[in-house]
């Protein structure tokens, strides 16, 4: 039960980082949006980036269902042991966080791409 106790305090405080995270990130977009326009690639990279976290605190309350012990949504679909069981919301917390940082990782390159083509910088390499 002790890793089940730290797992439901691991989402807790990833959910009130990703929220802050979310709220500066829609801070900055709708500035930016004021300032230079909806079709600006800065604002356009920051409301991507503040759906991006809302997204995943979505997947956090999700999740935080999940551990719930009365939650019965896991059992729709097939019948896990105790430890079976925190093993998988492990990993369903970690495909979570690794679609969130692909993703992110996605718009960052991107971002930057459109920069360096905005500045008309010329390379060679990806």
């Amino acid at each position: 039960m002790s890793s089940k106790v730290s797992f439901n305090e691991l989402t807790k405080n990833a959910n009130r980082d990703f929220r802050k995270i979310l709220e500066k990130s829609w801070i900055l977009g709708q500035r930016f949006s004021k300032e230079y326009g909806k079709d600006d690639v800065r604002c356009d990279f920051f409301i991507v980036f503040s759906e991006l976290n809302l997204s995943i605190l979505l997947e956090l309350v999700h999740l935080s269902e999940l551990l719930k012990s009365t939650n019965t949504e896991i059992e729709q679909y097939m019948k896990l042991t105790p430890n079976d069981r925190v093993q998988f919301l492990l990993q369903f917390d970690t495909l979570n966080r690794a679609n969130y940082l692909t993703h992110g990782m996605f718009e960052v390159e991107n971002f930057l791409k459109s920069l360096k083509d905005g500045l008309g910088i010329q390379t060679t390499e990806g």
